[in-house]
């Protein structure tokens, strides 16, 4: 909604920088898989894998993300289940789209021929391709519940569910590095509970600061109620 109010420099910065502080724990994200994989069991056959097959699942959710800018343009509408569910539909059907490159011929073509790989990873290419089939869908999620939060202008809010995002990739990570998963899947793990992760507790500040707000409109109305009758 347009109030027509410029907003100070403070107001910008304050809004800004808890939005970049954020962007920077997303992007350490890679970093840490990356060091976690490095030392599982057989990590110089299963990371390269890993890092060839999430070079086609990174953009389409890199494309899930444009969820945030769609519920920030109708976040005038205070309640519209449509937005959550087209954020549903778009995760998963994004989430489709990189198995179209492990059916058999196109993943000869794509990863064998164009990519390089060799036959004897095609096999873990088609694992790996499938343990990231939510990964679109959790950062849509994600994605939904962050441009609620922009839409009612908490940056604060934003910055804990991409804090849980780091804390939570990296708990996730190493618990199942010592479960001796395989380095290929840990990545693809750690990033979906990560981003569920994230999206469940943004969802449940922004509920639990919206019924304290509602909690204390009553209060203030019952304590007005008796002041309106004395006039």
């Amino acid at each position: 909604e347009d109030t027509g109010r410029i907003p100070s420099i403070k107001e910008l910065f304050g809004f800004t920088i808890p939005l970049s502080l954020g962007g920077l724990f997303l992007s350490l994200s890679s970093v840490l898989i990356g060091m976690v994989i490095s030392r599982a069991q057989d990590a110089e056959h299963l990371m390269p894998v890993y890092y060839l097959v999430l070079g086609i699942a990174n953009p389409m959710a890199f494309a899930a993300t444009r969820n945030q800018t769609l519920v920030v343009v109708f976040s005038s509408i205070k309640k519209n289940p449509r937005l959550f569910r087209f954020s549903i539909l778009s995760g998963i059907l994004l989430g489709l789209i990189p198995l179209i490159l492990i059916i058999p011929g196109m993943i000869e073509l794509y990863y064998v021929k164009l990519q390089n790989a060799s036959q004897a990873q095609v096999h873990l290419i088609r694992i790996t391709a499938m343990s990231l089939l939510f990964y679109p869908l959790s950062v849509a999620l994600r994605s939904y519940a962050e441009g609620v939060a922009a839409g009612r202008k908490k940056p604060g809010n934003i910055l804990t569910g991409q804090a849980v995002y780091l804390g939570v990739l990296s708990v996730s990570a190493i618990i199942a590095f010592f479960l001796r998963v395989p380095g290929n899947i840990i990545g693809s793990l750690a990033l979906i509970v990560s981003n569920i992760a994230a999206a469940s507790v943004l969802q449940v500040s922004l509920h639990f600061e919206e019924v304290q707000k509602r909690r204390f409109l009553d209060i203030r109305q019952k304590v007005q109620m008796p002041e309106m009758d004395k006039v």
